[in-house]
């Protein structure tokens, strides 16, 4: 058992991008703390969830903040420090980085569409200013 652990904390050490998120209603009554290691289909998942388990405010659609890791244990002793804090405190870390409380999920998405299409080299720029 403790050779397997020791084998999945050296492939585990780095992962990729993940995330720490922060989720929160349209009425900012509650904030949901989560790991992912894909934030759009977190978000996608979150606003697919029918209204039935929830009600009309507490529907989590909003991503208010984030933290990008790529190192796995990082990410879990920022993830212990941040799910215990209590709504008063989270709500002082969001409005350090988001002060009106935007849904950044479309950053986070245009940013990823930007990813995935767009690289930037000079060969490029020099074809398109020629033209």
């Amino acid at each position: 058992m403790a050779l397997f652990n020791s084998f999945a904390k050296e492939n585990n050490s780095k992962v990729g991008k993940r995330y720490i998120y922060f989720m929160t209603d349209r009425n900012r009554s509650s904030i949901v703390v989560g790991t992912s290691d894909n934030l759009i289909n977190t978000i996608n998942k979150f606003r697919s969830i029918p209204n039935l388990h929830f009600g009309i405010n507490d529907h989590y659609s909003r991503l208010v903040y984030f933290e990008q890791f790529e190192n796995e244990s990082l990410l879990q002793k920022r993830f212990a420090e941040l799910q215990y804090l209590t709504k008063a405190q989270k709500e002082k870390i969001i409005r350090s980085i988001n002060a009106d409380w935007i849904d950044l999920s479309l950053a986070v998405d245009f940013e990823n569409i930007l990813d995935n299409n767009y690289t930037y080299s000079r060969s490029n720029y020099r074809m398109i200013s020629a033209q």
